[in-house]
């Protein structure tokens, strides 16, 4: 048995084992039970008994997803144009696995609707995006975070929609900065640390593909990368990668169980609990997206202390920064978590319920830096450059008194002092033609020299300034790397304890509830059994490793 079969039996057991806690329970009616296994049979079974995995071509419309099924199949399955075509969802099997077009994100509100109805049914999504401009629209992220919370495996295409050019290494890394920004994007609104570990960018272009399937030419079916992507797919449907399959049945059985879990609360006469809770919930979980989002702007603030520190300029220490930082966070936590905090007060009063408004991020320690600021001579340079122009301004004033002298020379040749002794005058003529060619080539030899001075001190503070030029791109670098290793740190230590806080309130919540009708143990007893159902579907996810 290999190790996908041995978690297909697991899950298995655990999809019969609550299908059999449901036909034992006595607070739903016969036909509630009925629609629940019903649901289930349709929902779960055919994501775990299959000829072949699903996997749903997704994203906003126009973006090339039918393009992309038809090159992916190797003929033309899809219609395609340049308005949205695809109004169902449509499947078309390609080979080794059934791929689904859908409508796309941001179609018509109906259409939208049938493709998000559907995810849940595949094992695998193709979150299509367009490399022109459309990669930047908030709603991609708003959809990627969706499937994130649901626990549905998805990887992202980056259609390339441009045509090729001759300088390819350029075009390559113009792709790749569009990858590391969806990245980026994804990892900024979804507040899930290691994004760029659990999740990954394939680019490929989709109709330079299919022109060159319709037109048989190889150049181009290999320029696209299309054979890239379809390995890709294949590598994540065989051997330890096709454990990922699993993950869209295991939400749907976790949706399932949370379905029937407030059922149960409402049956047991706590309904109006029941909804106060699923309200604290959604609220809880929007405070923690948008609160642990926002970390990285705050860290934001940070950057030109960081960048100053990097030139030298300040000596402000990391642990300082730091600290600051943690200080601003926390701020930012209490106004955040102050909404929460008032409805639960206002919608559970009478329970011993406690949220505190810090994050306590006194218990975080970072790793300190133990560095000093570097690039001190960042004040030589400019003194240096300094030095040499005052040099310079020096050196074209000596000059100044020769070619004065030059000059007199010069007038006394043009206005003879005594024209009465015509001999004296002869001579003293001569000696003045004499004095001012040595005079000439003096002044001539001086001022060659002082430009050749002039060439090498403007060369000395030119390379001066290219220096303080890299200098500066650097100290750029550091104070964003800095940036995001501060918010990432921060980011990681919170997640885990909130997720504990305020998954322990709403575990006392719960206890509560019990509580108010301790006679339904029966009750107790099922919700017993739908956590531990939550245990072990907790216990497969990290082994998946997702």
């Amino acid at each position: 048995m290999t190790e996908n079969d041995r978690y297909k039996t697991t899950l298995r057991n655990m999809y019969e084992d609550f299908s059999k806690e449901l036909s034992n329970c006595e607070f739903f009616s016969e036909e509630c039970i009925r629609t629940k296994q019903q649901r289930m049979k349709e929902k779960i079974e055919p994501l775990l008994v299959y000829a072949k995995p699903k996997i749903m071509v997704y994203g906003i419309y126009n973006g090339g997803k039918s393009t992309l099924v038809n090159a992916i199949c190797g003929k033309a399955v899809a219609e395609v144009a340049d308005r949205p075509m695809t109004y169902r969802i449509t499947e078309y099997d390609a080979g080794k696995y059934i791929l689904v077009d859908s409508p796309g994100v941001n179609a018509p509100v109906q259409h939208e609707e049938i493709a998000d109805s559907h995810l849940e049914d595949c094992h695998m999504i193709l979150f299509v995006i367009s490399s022109k401009g459309i990669f930047e629209d908030r709603v991609n992220y708003e959809k990627m975070g969706n499937l994130i919370q649901k626990g549905l495996p998805f990887y992202i295409v980056l259609n390339e929609r441009s045509v090729l050019t001759e300088d390819k290494e350029k075009h390559e890394e113009e792709l790749k900065s569009i990858e590391r920004k969806i990245i980026k994007n994804l990892s900024a609104y979804s507040g899930v640390p290691n994004v760029e570990g659990k999740y990954e960018v394939i680019h490929v272009n989709a109709k330079r593909a299919w022109d060159g399937i319709e037109e048989d030419q190889k150049e181009l079916v290999d320029a696209s990368k299309i054979s890239v992507l379809l390995g890709r797919i294949d590598s994540i449907l065989e051997g330890r990668g096709a454990l990922k399959q699993l993950l869209a049945p295991l939400s749907a059985m976790e949706q399932m169980i949370g379905e029937t879990e407030k059922d149960m609360i409402s049956n047991t006469g706590n309904e109006d609990y029941a909804v106060r809770r699923e309200i604290l919930q959604t609220k809880i979980m929007n405070f923690r997206e948008d609160f642990l989002a926002g970390i990285r702007d705050i860290a934001e603030k940070y950057f030109d202390v960081l960048y100053n520190r990097m030139l030298g300029k300040t000596g402000a220490g990391m642990g300082n920064i730091q600290d600051e930082l943690c200080k601003d966070v926390e701020a930012n936590y209490k106004v955040k978590i102050s909404p929460v905090v008032r409805y639960m007060r206002e919608a559970f009063p009478e329970m011993p319920l406690e949220l505190g408004d810090a994050c306590n991020l006194e218990r975080v320690t970072f790793r300190m830096e133990s560095e000093t600021p570097v690039w001190m001579d960042s004040a030589k340079f400019h003194k240096e450059a300094d030095e040499i122009s005052i040099s310079k301004e020096k050196e074209s004033a000596d000059i100044v008194p020769d070619v004065l002298k030059t000059a007199g020379t010069v007038n006394r040749l043009v206005n003879p002092i005594d024209p009465i002794d015509p001999v004296p005058i002869g001579l003293y003529v001569l000696d003045s033609i004499f004095s001012f060619f040595r005079n000439k080539n003096k002044a001539e030899k001086e001022e060659r020299e002082l430009r050749e001075q002039a060439e090498k001190n403007n060369a000395r503070v030119l390379e001066q300034v290219e220096e303080d030029i890299r200098r500066r791109k650097e100290a750029r670098t550091y104070a964003n790397a800095k940036i995001d290793e501060m918010a990432s740190e921060i980011r990681s230590r919170l997640q885990d304890s909130m997720d504990q806080e305020f998954g322990g309130m709403i575990d006392r919540l719960d206890q509560i509830i019990e509580e108010k009708d301790k006679k339904d143990s029966a009750a107790k007893q099922f919700l017993n059994r739908c956590k531990e159902f939550r245990r072990q579907i907790t216990e497969i996810r990290k082994e998946i490793g997702w």
